[in-house]
């Protein structure tokens, strides 16, 4: 007896397999995500209405027609598969070829972006900062004047933030090495003028560079000001500490 499956032979569902254009599944399971209108052989996922289509025009034919209308049919898909291949390597090459002349336009963009902040004083935040990636600049489209105004103020306002970080930087950088020429000058001073180390530990003057009406303005000057301690200065406010701290003493 035969058995039927959807209305087709069971048989006659392999023997159209072969010419039945169809997708491969890894597991079983996957089958599950297609809808009813298509059905399984050995993990190959089939067209239910293709199928169906065949099966009519093969049930008119006699068993010598059969053979040779199943032998066109597979060529037919054969060749069908080996276009398909040669298409999928020409859009492959195609692909390659855009994703390779967008990549062009998007680096002449970016050159043109980064002369045009360079031009306007920003280099030094640009070189700090991956602009190529942001949105505004990555963009595969030439760079026109038109564009440029567009997005400029945009890209200003990112770098200004940059601007002031590292101007932030900069300013705990010069006051870390002025407090480092604070102490090499005081230690100076105990040699040529006190003869002994006065200061066991010049880091415990970090409360009084800040505190001291004279001191501190130093250290916090602007990072572009020249910073001197001159010894004149320095021997004042030795004096100045010693007395302070005599003072303390004489009130424990």
């Amino acid at each position: 007896m035969e058995n039927t499956d959807r209305g087709y032979q069971y048989p006659l569902r392999y023997i159209l397999k072969d010419i039945l254009p169809s997708i491969h599944l890894n597991t079983r399971s996957e089958a599950l995500a297609f809808d009813d209108y298509s059905f399984e052989i050995d993990r190959y996922l089939f067209c239910e209405r293709s199928a169906n289509k065949l099966l009519h025009e093969c049930k008119k034919l006699g068993l010598d027609a059969r053979n040779s209308w199943l032998e066109e049919k597979l060529a037919q898909r054969t060749r069908r598969i080996q276009y398909g291949s040669l298409l999928e390597l020409w859009l492959k090459d195609q692909n390659e070829k855009c994703s390779a002349q967008r990549n062009k336009v998007r680096q002449r963009r970016y050159e043109a972006i980064e002369k045009k902040l360079i031009d306007l004083g920003w280099e030094r935040e640009i070189r700090s900062l991956s602009i190529k990636d942001w949105p505004t600049v990555k963009q595969p489209k030439e760079l026109t004047d038109r564009i440029w105004e567009n997005i400029k103020d945009e890209i200003i306002r990112k770098l200004e933030v940059k601007r002031v970080d590292l101007e932030m930087l900069d300013h705990f950088d010069a006051k870390k090495t002025r407090k480092e020429l604070l102490r090499k000058r005081l230690r100076e001073l105990e040699k040529t003028h006190f003869y002994k180390q006065f200061f066991l530990d010049t880091n415990c003057l970090g409360p009084v560079q800040f505190e001291d009406t004279d001191i501190s303005p130093l250290i916090q000057a602007p990072t572009s000001e020249e910073i001197e301690f001159p010894d004149s200065l320095l021997l004042k406010k030795v004096h100045e500490w010693q007395e302070r701290w005599r003072m303390q003493l004489r009130a424990l």
